[in-house]
Formats: C-alpha cells, sequence, structure tokens
C-alpha cells in the first residue's frame, strides 16, 4: 500500500510539472527560459491531494502546535491556498489554528491592505507556500511580516526547485520528480498528463 507522502509525490509527478519540449521556449523567467516548471494549484485543488497534505503537514507539526499554538500564513498565491487546506485539515485534527495570506503587493485601492483574514500580533506565525525556489519569496515575506510586528516561528513549502534553501525545509525537493520530458518518457514509457489550463 502506498503511503501519502508517496502518493502525493507520484500526483505531483503526473501531474503537477510543466515539461516543455527540448529546443522550444514555452516558459520564459527572469534567467532564460526553463524546461520544467511546478503548478501546484492542481495539487491544492484536489481533493484527495489536500487532504494528504494537510495529514503529512498535521503529522509533522501537530504536537509543534500543540506546545506553542502558531498562525499559518500563506504567501500569495499558491501559499494562499496551502494555507487554507492546512486551516480545514487541522479541524478535522481537532486543531483550531488561524490562517490568512500576505499579498505579493499592497492594494492600491479600499483598504490598501498587505494581509489578507485575520491576523494576530500575539500569536507566532508559520510561513508556508506551495512551492520555494531561492527562497527569495519566504525571504521577503518574513521581512515584511516582522516590520510589521509579527514573530515568524517557521517555514514550510511543499516542494522545492532547488535541493535546499536556508530555514526552509519542504516535503519535496525537485530531485524527487522527473523534472525533464525525455526522462519522464524513458522512466514511464509515456507522456506526462500536465491538467492545468493553458489561457
Amino acid at each position: 500500500m502506498v503511503g501519502d507522502r508517496e502518493w502525493c509525490r507520484v500526483f505531483i509527478d503526473h501531474h503537477c510539472i510543466y515539461r516543455s519540449p527540448p529546443g522550444e521556449h514555452l516558459l520564459p523567467s527572469k534567467a532564460g527560459c526553463n524546461a520544467w516548471q511546478f503548478y501546484l494549484p492542481i495539487a491544492l485543488l484536489n481533493p484527495e491531494f489536500a487532504r494528504k497534505i494537510g495529514d503529512l503537514f498535521w503529522e509533522k507539526f501537530a504536537k509543534e502546535y500543540l506546545k506553542n499554538p502558531f498562525q499559518i500564513c500563506g504567501c500569495e498565491s499558491g501559499g494562499s491556498l496551502l494555507a487554507s487546506v492546512l486551516q480545514n485539515t487541522g479541524r478535522r485534527h481537532h486543531l483550531r489554528v488561524g490562517a490568512f495570506m500576505i499579498k505579493k503587493s499592497a492594494k492600491t485601492y479600499g483598504l490598501k491592505n498587505w494581509i489578507e483574514g485575520v491576523a494576530s500580533l500575539e500569536v507566532p506565525v508559520l510561513l508556508v507556500d506551495d512551492v520555494v525556489g531561492s527562497g527569495k519569496t519566504i525571504k521577503t515575506q518574513w521581512k515584511r511580516l516582522n516590520d510589521f510586528g509579527f514573530k515568524i516561528c517557521g517555514f514550510w513549502a511543499v516542494a522545492g526547485v532547488k535541493n535546499s534553501v536556508a530555514d526552509v525545509e519542504p516535503l519535496f525537493n525537485a530531485v524527487e520528480f522527473v523534472r525533464f520530458l525525455p526522462e519522464y518518457r524513458l522512466k514511464y514509457g509515456i507522456d506526462p498528463e500536465f491538467r492545468g489550463t493553458i489561457v
């Protein structure tokens, strides 16, 4: 029987990585073009994946939460989905954890707020994101929350693009996935089934 961690890894490997065909430049980035890209909203919006990833998170953090309660802050946008998943799964584990999100930039209208949801300066914050790359987003948002007066107690991500990022312990590292199209075809004998909508 496949455990939850392996089930989630396989789901991501088969459905949540867009792999560009060799020689085609379909994924522009600041550094040029990438050959592959994680796309985890597909997973986080899948009920079975959401339940399993939430259970894996609380297996790791439930004891810590009971000793020192924290609130969860998701980095916009993938981390926002993740924060909601973790909060809801916490309820199934009889844990009433608060959750909110921090935006990439303040709104330019209305309240012009950086934070969405209800956050408390009195409760430590565990900062989460779906994917961590260089760690720039997490570090930027840590500093921003710190400047607002929040105390950060840790960081967590589902997947890491690099094999290690200081202070962040993702559930999965990039080496656990088949990142390139030719290698995927070689390993599985089929083309990947990317489930995202590209418009």
